[in-house]
């Protein structure tokens, strides 16, 4: 049992190292890896080795620069001599993620090359400065499931025609239910599958086997239905500057059901 458990943190820190996980964690002020050894110890075999395929495709975006520059690259070629509105996903006030990357944004664009350029700071700013032929751009991080995209765009009265989004991360589901209400969708990164539900991330587990393997894994955890398989069970494996609550909770979660904590490698608070 005890050759087993070393053989898969070997297998996992091999998996981290070629994933690219490995090459972030200085990022982080803790020690990921010792929170992967504390899971292990705690559950089986088969949930050892599910984990195991879901880091293979684990994406861990810190540093956000190099995205960015690329989504400034799309606005100037795609919307040049344009009237452009740069705008995050306002919220009641609530300083969201997209907001840093409106803030960047805002730092490497070349104004000379639109018409006008407006960054407005709330959705009566937006308001203002929204003319007949203005193209919106919405930017964030990461996009989940789109929802909140979609009630921005509706609370707003945003024409499809106009209105583009760019994220650096963005879930194909998300795509699909973004595709009656924005033009174009723009991701420096290839668009992420469903871990569990697309045979994304799972090695030559069945679905149904998969998900019989990770509901062990959940119900260690004081999780809500809404957030089962993550928020809307979007079975992201992305973090971000902070971990979306989209991506499966085994990763974010830091309570288990019998009151204790549990050791959380990607965790949100």
């Amino acid at each position: 049992m005890e050759d087993d458990l070393a053989l898969d943190l070997v297998d996992l820190k091999s998996v981290m190292d070629s994933s690219g996980v490995s090459q972030q964690l200085s990022l982080f002020r803790y020690d990921i890896f010792a929170r992967f050894v504390d899971i292990f110890n705690r559950i089986d075999s088969e949930c050892r080795k599910l984990i195991i395929e879901l880091m293979k495709n684990y994406l861990v975006i810190k540093d956000y620069n190099k995205f960015i520059h690329l989504i400034c690259e799309r606005i100037e070629d795609k919307f040049a001599g344009e009237r452009v509105i740069i705008v995050p996903i306002f919220e009641n006030l609530v300083v969201k993620s997209g907001h840093s990357v409106s803030y960047d944004c805002r730092s490497y664009l070349f104004r000379e090359k639109f018409s006008s350029i407006d960054f407005p700071d709330g959705e009566t700013a937006l308001k203002v400065n929204l003319r007949g032929n203005s193209i919106i751009i919405i930017v964030d991080d990461f996009v989940g499931t789109g929802n909140q995209v979609n009630e921005f765009i509706e609370r707003n009265k945003l024409s499809r025609e106009n209105t583009h989004l760019m994220s650096i991360v963005v879930q194909e589901e998300a795509v699909k239910t973004l595709d009656l209400s924005v033009s174009t969708i723009f991701s420096p990164n290839p668009y992420r599958q469903r871990a569990i539900s697309d045979s994304y991330s799972i090695g030559n587990l069945s679905v149904a086997e998969a998900k019989k393997i990770y509901d062990r894994l959940e119900n260690e955890l004081d999780v809500s239905i809404f957030y089962s398989y993550g928020f809307m069970s979007s079975e992201a494996i992305v973090t971000m500057k902070r971990t979306p609550d989209n991506t499966l909770p085994i990763f974010w979660c830091e309570f288990g059901k019998d009151g204790t904590s549990w050791p959380a490698p990607f965790y949100r608070s």
